[in-house]
């Protein structure tokens, strides 16, 4: 029994950090790609094809759930953590068979475990979720399957790892493409002493394979989905720049070190400037450049009989020059400074990798060359097949070869590591353990970060928002009109991210949250529209016109301000000059809805005094006073009578307050008006 507990104790442990790093995403709400599968999972739409390749088997999966989840998104997120989990399992079996070491299997696995995938991973769409969860869960286990071949040479294993991988390629082709190489690479490493002949025979085998997935799509053809012409490695020649050649550089140097971070210590020491400064951009390098010289450090007490301060100090100073040399050929890439400075500072570590290599600090320079080239050979494969679609940054579209960095710490063991005493065992110890805890560290960190940020910022928003809806509207038979303002311009922004879909119109997320069809939706873009889809879509009358203003208190039905400003828009409102207190601010005594902009007309006239003034206006949102932009004012100071005009935006609810700012003489104000404009 305690030997049972002992070999469980890590799995338990690794599900215990992949929770830890995802459990957020129970906090989360749909999200863009998301409603393009749970529409067509409606029973209305199933016969209908969900997505062109290569979604159609991550939409197979959605539909699955969808018929026993519906619209709770926690049970989806929740499926996702589970399959996180299991992938975490899968890779710690995988690295035990490949490493012979259990402890250093664990501790590299804890590296995927601590999650972080990038920029916009942490939203997790279900499209780059399940399905690629999904995807990753089959690439490991027939990673699992095919080392366990490769050390029996059991043909049975060597066909089921094939089966597999056509499965693999199958659920995410143009994500799990590159995982080939992993393949073929381990088949190599593994069986390096068996006949060449048989080695080439299982490398073509699993090449054609490949291809044949790759070009003709089989389960796209059987499921009747739509089939994109192949040609996606041509994808670097359409796209050609730079960037594409060494974007998998800054994706390496991300999973390392994450994108905030880096974009944090960019903006510290103020590189955002253009021209980008020489210097700067050196000083930018410092992250890399620094773990690379206190490892050498390490390297120097590990081995101080080989490695002396004199020819760590001659390694140093190479380094340095080339880290040099290397800014001076990349600062003039005309790219997001980002992205550049990340793929700058993942030049200079793969060189000081391979100079790890190359002098033999590691253990088995064979498996450390391996590691390599998994590492940087799927990032290069997934970038040169599809280009255009992928940022530098580390994000979603690379969940599936993210499992790769556990490889990265095993490549700081060196042979002292296993000494029996010593204290040049215990430095080997702790250069691995520093690595691999600088790496949980940071990934964690980012982890719960982004998904905390990312939760607060659109989540609570978009979950808030279409249950409140669902009240608002509970059953949608026909056309309507939805228009949804947020109160401030971040609530604004918010919102309007949570209406908006990857690949179909924005109507299918509201649709699938009141569960009819696209074809009833129409939401416009502002007020102004509203008018000119009433008159595109003779079927829909004022009564189907429905217009929320969101706020951090919910959603608020405004339809009936809309509706009368529809029915007498062109009512003008008339502000005497004896409203105005002290002749420069006004209080509207009625109240002059903003849901639509306003055109301001003021007769002045002013003799002397200032050349220009600033306008100011405020919006009363369900009793919480805001400002919004102002205007700038040029006077005449001619002692004549002058039309001044100006547009306040549609924001809030109604109009507060309009105010005129630093005036040092009082002009003559004449009978000001307020009308809806109109445009033009």
């Amino acid at each position: 029994m305690k030997n049972f507990i002992f070999r469980l104790a890590p799995y338990i442990i690794l599900a215990g950090v992949a929770f830890l790093s995802y459990h957020q995403l129970l906090e989360m709400y749909f999200w863009r790609d998301d409603y393009t599968g749970l529409y067509f999972s409606q029973k209305s739409l199933v016969g209908e094809p969900a997505f062109m390749y290569p979604y159609q088997i991550a939409f197979l999966v959605e539909r699955f759930f969808w018929q026993f989840f519906g619209l709770e998104a926690a049970r989806y997120f929740l499926v996702e953590i589970v399959l996180y989990v299991s992938a975490t399992c899968l890779l710690f079996y995988f690295l035990q068979k490949l490493f012979r070491d259990k402890k250093v299997a664990f501790f590299s696995t804890l590296v995927f475990a601590a999650g972080y995938i990038g920029q916009d991973a942490m939203k997790m769409s279900m499209g780059d979720g399940l399905g690629t969860m999904v995807a990753i869960n089959v690439l490991l286990l027939n990673l699992v399957v095919f080392i366990q071949y490769l050390q029996t040479k059991k043909r049975g294993l060597f066909i089921l790892s094939l089966v597999i991988f056509f499965l693999t390629i199958e659920v995410a082709p143009q994500r799990t493409s590159s995982s080939l190489l992993i393949f073929l690479l381990l088949d190599w490493l593994l069986s390096f002493k068996e006949k060449k002949k048989d080695i080439l025979t299982r490398n073509l085998t699993f090449v054609l394979m490949f291809l044949v997935q790759y070009f003709i799509h089989p389960s796209a053809w059987i499921l009747g989905y739509r089939v994109i012409p192949p040609g996606h490695f041509l994808g670097l020649f359409a796209n050609f720049s730079p960037i594409y050649f060494l974007n998998f550089l800054g994706t390496f140097w991300n999973m390392l070190f994450p994108s905030h971070l880096q974009l944090q210590f960019n903006t510290f020491i103020d590189i955002y400037k253009d021209p980008l400064n020489f210097s700067k951009f050196l000083l930018a390098g410092i992250p890399a450049f620094l773990f690379a010289f206190l490892t050498l450090v390490f390297l120097k007490f590990i081995r101080p009989s080989v490695y002396n301060f004199l020819y760590i100090g001659k390694s140093v100073a190479v380094f340095t020059a080339f880290s040099i040399f290397w800014a001076y050929l990349t600062i003039g890439i005309k790219i997001d400074q980002t992205d550049l400075v990340s793929i700058f500072n993942g030049g200079i570590f793969l060189v000081f990798l391979a100079i790890w290599v190359v002098i033999g600090a590691a253990k088995s320079k064979l498996l450390s060359v391996f590691n390599l080239l998994a590492i940087f050979g799927v990032l290069v494969i997934f970038f040169l097949t599809i280009p255009e679609r992928v940022l530098v940054s580390y994000n979603r579209y690379l969940l599936l070869p993210s499992f790769t960095v556990a490889f990265l710490p095993v490549i700081f063991i060196t042979k002292e590591f296993y000494q029996k005493g010593g204290i040049q065992k215990n430095f080997a110890r702790s250069l691995f353990f520093a690595v691999v805890s600088v790496l949980v560290v940071l990934r964690l960190f980012t982890a719960l970060s982004t998904q905390q940020e990312f939760v607060q910022s659109y989540s609570q928003h978009a979950k808030r928002f279409y249950q409140q809806l669902r009240g608002f509207l509970p059953e949608v038979n026909k056309k309507k009109m939805v228009y949804v303002e947020g109160a401030t311009k971040e609530l604004d922004l918010s919102i309007g991210d949570a209406a908006r879909v990857g690949y179909l119109g924005s109507e299918v997320a509201v649709a699938i949250n009141l569960n009819t069809r696209k074809e009833n939706i129409l939401l416009p873009q502002s007020l102004e529209e509203i008018p000119m889809f009433l008159n595109k879509n003779r079927e829909i009358g004022i009564d189907d016109v429905y217009t929320f203003l969101y706020t951090e208190q919910g959603l608020f039905e405004t339809s009936n301000i809309t509706k009368e400003l529809l029915q007498g828009g062109s009512k003008v409102t008339t502000i005497l000059s004896t409203d105005w207190e002290k002749g420069i601010s006004f209080y509207p005594s009625a109240k002059i809805w903003t849901l639509q902009p306003i055109e301001v007309t003021i007769p002045l006239k002013i003799s002397a005094g200032v050349l220009e003034t600033e306008v100011f206006w405020e919006y009363n949102t369900f009793g919480a006073v805001h400002k919004d932009r102002f205007v700038k004012i040029p006077f005449f100071q001619d002692g004549l009578w002058h039309e001044y005009k100006f547009i306040i935006p549609a924001g809030g609810e109604y109009l507060k307050r309009v105010y005129f700012k630093d005036l040092t003489n009082v002009p003559e104000i004449g009978t000001a008006q307020f009308k809806y404009y109109k445009g033009g």
